[in-house]
This record gives structure tokens, sequence and C-alpha cells, in this order.
């Protein structure tokens, strides 16, 4: 129960941080998908991840916080954060390439939905 618990606190958290994002910075995805398996660790795959900027705020922000979703066909969800510098325009994250839970059969990715956010200097 408490697990659930926690769970829902952090999708609500990161409900509200999206929400801010999107009113507060014109930084839109434009494209995320799986690039194929990772060559150093054969049970990951490697989800690619890019995003646009708008002009305006280019010299105004400081880093990317880029939080990916992966959603498994066994209904789990694994979250990953990761910081990028402020001249990139994509990043790549490595993901269990299958959800393997309790002896139960071996999920693979069914949905991936990524995010960005970034802090504007003054």
């Amino acid at each position: 129960m408490f697990r659930k618990i926690r769970f829902l606190v952090l999708v609500l958290m990161i409900f509200l941080a999206v929400n801010q994002a999107i009113a507060s910075t014109p930084v839109e995805v434009t494209d995320v998908k799986e690039v194929g398996l990772s060559d150093s660790y054969e049970t990951k795959s490697v989800i690619e991840i890019k995003w646009k900027v708008n002009p305006s705020l280019q010299p105004n922000h400081s880093i990317f916080n880029v939080t990916l979703e992966v959603v498994y066909a066994d209904g789990a969800i694994l979250i990953f954060d990761e910081q990028v510098e402020k001249q990139a325009r994509s990043t790549q994250i490595e993901v269990p390439a299958l959800h393997i839970f309790r002896g139960k059969k071996p999920a693979i990715i069914k949905q991936i939905k990524a995010f960005i956010t970034t802090e504007i200097l003054d």
C-alpha cells in the first residue's frame, strides 16, 4: 500500500512539474524513439530524445532536465531523469529492454514518453 501511495505522489509531482514547464518554458519535444540495444549492455535499450527551443529562450537558460517515462507491457512504469547541458538538443538514455518481476514473463517496452524542463536565468 505504501508503494502505491509513494508512486502516486511521484506521478503527481511529475505531472505538476510538466504543467509548470509547459506554461513557463517554450521547449518542445520533437522526437522520442527506441534506437536499438546498448553496445555496452545488451539487456538495455537506447532511447533517443530530441527537442527544440524557442530562439528567444536560448541565451537565458542554464540546463535541461529530461524525464523519460517507460511503460512496459505488464503495466510497470519506470522513470528516468537526466540533466543535459544547455547547448544540447538531444540525448540518449539507456533503459532496461525487458521488465522482469517475480518470476513473471518478461515484458517488452510498450510506450515511451519524454518531458523537458529548463531553468530560466534572469
